[in-house]
């Protein structure tokens, strides 16, 4: 008999405990939450290439290519207007009075000035192991001036003296020879410091080849 209250309690309670969580769960606010729809269309890839492509196009500019070609200036701004030269050099031929075919090396030093017409005065000394002593006058003419390696001709008249004969060498005309000469004023590009010439000489005695390397530098 003493159980009959027990059920009447525990069913009293589980009643009250229906009525709150219905209350609760009437009293509850809606979700306003929408799901986001996932595409599930497959991507076509030449659509993403040309996409890409265009991207690149538009936001990605290339810089534009570098000339590196030699390009010499104007000779005014780049070059001494007058240069001195230490030459180097072989030469072959009949050079003294006794008409004896010999060869021999040779070395100098020039001086060069340069005009505005495409023309260079120049004269210069000579020593040789032949115990002579050349001296030269002459012009020279640029066929291509300021363009690769500068090549040029040359007339002068040439002379080459014995110092045992001292004065009398001035006035004994066999001594003399014309002169004509081919080179390049701008060997491998090095703003004129670099030659090369080679020459051929007729005088009374005879003729005379010889050829040279020169080094200039401003004067």
């Amino acid at each position: 008999m003493r159980l009959i209250p027990s059920l009447h309690f525990v069913t009293l309670v589980l009643a009250v405990a229906c009525v709150v969580f219905t209350q609760n769960l009437q009293a509850a606010p809606e979700s306003s939450v929408t799901p986001t729809p996932i595409n599930t269309k497959p991507v076509n890839p030449s659509t993403n290439y040309e996409q890409n492509q265009s991207l690149e196009s538009m936001h990605i500019s290339q810089p534009p290519d570098k000339d590196y070609r030699y390009k010499i200036k104007p000779f005014e701004t780049w070059y001494a207007d007058r240069t001195v030269n230490f030459s180097f050099g072989y030469a072959q031929g009949v050079f003294d009075l006794d008409e004896k075919l010999e060869e021999t090396w040779t070395a100098g030093i020039h001086k060069t000035n340069y005009n505005n017409d495409d023309t260079a005065q120049e004269f210069g000394i000579e020593f040789n192991a032949l115990n002579l002593i050349g001296v030269y006058g002459g012009k020279k003419w640029f066929c291509c001036f300021s363009s690769y390696y500068e090549p040029y001709y040359k007339a002068s008249i040439a002379a080459y003296y014995d110092p045992a004969d001292a004065l009398a060498n001035f006035i004994n005309f066999e001594r003399y020879l014309v002169r004509g000469s081919i080179g390049f004023e701008n060997l491998f590009r090095l703003r004129r410091k670099l030659r090369f010439e080679t020459s051929a000489g007729v005088g009374p005695q005879g003729i005379t080849l010889s050829t040279q390397f020169i080094y200039a530098i401003p004067d």
